[in-house]
């Protein structure tokens, strides 16, 4: 699964497997999101602010789990 690097003040890249969204942070942090369906992964792709579309949209709706 590629990683994309996105323009954001929190978030480095975006990736997604076809099920899962992969997120890492600046602070080297990358957490898994469950289930997050292709349409939502490319309308956070394509938020002008990733940050604010993520933490709305994303964050609080969909289990996740810290991988490093």
């Amino acid at each position: 699964m590629e990683m994309i690097k996105v323009e954001s003040s929190n978030i480095e890249s975006i990736g997604h497997d076809g099920v899962d969204l992969y997120v890492a942070y600046h602070n080297g942090r990358l957490y898994e999101y469950q289930n997050v369906s292709k349409p939502v992964y490319e309308a956070l792709m394509a938020a002008p602010s990733k940050g604010r579309y993520f933490n709305e949209y994303i964050k609080n709706n969909y289990p996740y789990q810290r991988l490093r």
